[in-house]
C-alpha cells in the first residue's frame, strides 16, 4: 500500500478523504442509497435490488 503524505492537512480533512475513499465504487453508493430510500433493509433485498452477488 502506498503511503501519501497527510500532514499538511487537517485531522477533519484526513477523516472525510478516508470516508470518501471508503465509498469509491459505484456498488457502495448504490448500497447506501437503497438503505437509505428504505430505512431499513436485509441483505436478500440488496441482491435483489442491484446487479451484485451476496458475497459482494
Amino acid at each position: 500500500m502506498a503511503l501519501t503524505k497527510t500532514g499538511g492537512f487537517t485531522e477533519l480533512q484526513n477523516t472525510e478523504a478516508s470516508a470518501f475513499k471508503a465509498l469509491g465504487h459505484s456498488a457502495r453508493i448504490a448500497s447506501i442509497e437503497l438503505l437509505l430510500k428504505r430505512q431499513a433493509c436485509i441483505c436478500n433485498e440488496i441482491v435483489e435490488e442491484l446487479p451484485l452477488s451476496q458475497s459482494n
